[in-house]
């Protein structure tokens, strides 16, 4: 049984680092020819989380609540991230209003589910808020 949990620690800290290292990339992506940049981010979150960036726009809230189940909450939290960054990027170029509308969610999910405060995600949702009602 400890061998059991100690495997999922060991898997959900991997899948976190790359994660994180996900997000640096994102971070430092230039706006010139983001195309192949984020096709690469867009298989390797594919792969290694069956999660999709692109579908985000396309999903509704129940399609949404679905992939969450299945993640801890420190993958979407930094899944979120990543989503903000190419969101302030404005490289989400099919649907960015509910792209924008279902990356509130799920940082409104995260407030509910997490037991610590961040100002960073605070800052998010007051920016996400804006691009969802399509003032920027």
């Amino acid at each position: 049984m400890q061998e059991e949990k100690d495997y999922l620690q060991r898997e959900i800290e991997r899948i976190t680092l790359f994660l994180k290292t996900l997000l640096r990339r994102v971070a430092g992506f230039s706006d010139e020819n983001l195309t192949p940049e984020y096709d690469q981010l867009e298989k390797e979150l594919q792969v290694q989380i069956d999660f999709s960036l692109r579908d985000l726009s396309d999903m509704d809230t129940m399609a949404l609540d679905e992939k969450m189940v299945s993640l801890p909450l420190v993958h979407i939290e930094k899944l979120a991230e990543i989503a903000f960054e190419l969101l302030k990027k404005q490289s989400v170029t099919v649907n960015p209003r509910n792209f924008a509308r279902n990356l509130l969610y799920m940082l409104e999910h995260i407030n509910r589910e997490s037991s610590v405060f961040s100002l960073h995600r605070q800052q998010m949702l007051a920016e996400t808020e804006k691009y969802s009602l399509g003032e920027v």
